[in-house]
C-alpha cells in the first residue's frame, strides 16, 4: 500500500510519451521464431 501511494505522487505530475514506432525488440523476436520453426509436412 505504501509503494502504490510512492508511485502514485511520483507519476502525478509526470508526463507519459507515447512513441507509435515498431518495436524493435518484436521484430527480432518474430525473425528468431521464424528460424527457430520447424518444418512441417502436412
Amino acid at each position: 500500500m505504501t509503494t502504490a501511494a510512492a508511485i502514485d505522487r511520483l507519476a502525478h505530475h509526470s508526463v507519459i510519451v507515447e512513441l507509435n514506432v515498431p518495436s524493435d525488440r518484436a521484430e527480432q523476436a518474430k525473425s528468431r521464431r521464424a528460424k527457430a520453426a520447424p518444418d512441417v509436412m502436412t
